[in-house]
């Protein structure tokens, strides 16, 4: 294993900029994303707009990572299932280099230590936010490609499992509420 500066492994853009609040369009062709879905990622949840012109080269590549550069600093890899673009609120990071997958990045800026790398740097701020030099700067701890994807998948398993106890959780509610309402009714 080995680290890189992140500005060595990908190029760093800004999101597209709103004059604007965000308002969706029920005919709109391509989807927002914003800071806001990345607690509850779910593209029936975001916003839709038109495309314009000037909005045509943010338009995201799948593969493409969205780091929140503000408030809870998170990230997530684009799927591209449907057409989007990211808000001004992310970086976007797009990876250039063959030794470190997307969804391995995703995953490390999401991760303790590099959270916590982030805190030290905006400590003095009021406002919680990262400088694109800040963010190309972060050192990047590269494992094997083999290594990248059991991670991945390790991850991608843990969220499965979550789920699946979310929803264990939610019908024994439902059972106990079904037995509450059989003694109550007697």
């Amino acid at each position: 294993m080995f680290t890189e500066k992140l500005n060595n492994l990908a190029e760093i853009k800004s999101g597209y900029t709103f004059r604007e609040r965000v308002v969706s369009v029920r005919d709109g062709n391509v989807f927002v994303i914003q800071p806001k879905d990345l607690s509850d990622f779910s593209y029936s949840k975001m916003a839709k707009i038109n495309l314009s012109k000037n909005m045509q080269k943010h338009l995201l590549k799948k593969g493409d990572v969205l780091f929140s550069n503000r408030g809870n600093f998170g990230a997530i890899t684009y799927d591209g299932k449907y057409p989007a673009i990211g808000s001004g609120g992310f970086f976007i990071i797009q990876v250039n280099n063959n030794q470190v997958l997307s969804e391995y990045l995703s995953l490390f800026l999401n991760s303790d230590l590099a959270q916590r790398t982030f805190l030290r740097l905006q400590e003095s701020m009021t406002i919680p936010a990262l400088t694109r030099t800040q963010i190309a700067d972060i050192e990047i701890p590269i494992p094997s490609i083999e290594n990248q994807q059991k991670l991945i998948e390790f991850e991608r398993l843990q969220k499965r499992e979550y789920n699946l106890i979310e929803n264990l959780l939610s019908l024994k509610k439902q059972r106990l509420n079904a037995i509450i309402k059989g003694v109550i009714n007697d």
